[in-house]
């Protein structure tokens, strides 16, 4: 078995960027059962005590900043692109 390389100095370009394209598939693949899980406990939550997440303050506050997030996020990506495309 060959050793990981870890630093993009080591190695040639298709053995590292294979490598760290491996574990980005790891950490979506993370992601996505994770939050798969909570879904499901969330559920099951809401199902026994009858309260809901958005019933509470904090979910609410929680919400507006993962969006507030999410967009500002797409509007810098989209900004960037268009800055990129500019200086070709």
């Amino acid at each position: 078995m060959s050793e990981l390389r870890l630093s993009v100095f080591q190695g040639s370009f298709g053995e590292t960027f294979g490598y760290y394209a491996a574990m980005n598939n790891a950490i979506g693949l993370f992601l996505v059962f994770a939050i798969l899980v909570a879904v499901v406990l969330v559920t099951n939550w809401q199902e026994k005590t009858g309260k809901k997440l958005s019933d509470y303050k904090w979910y609410n506050y929680g919400k507006w900043i993962v969006l507030g997030i999410i967009i500002f996020s797409v509007a810098v990506t989209v900004l960037l692109a268009m800055y990129g495309a500019a200086q070709l």
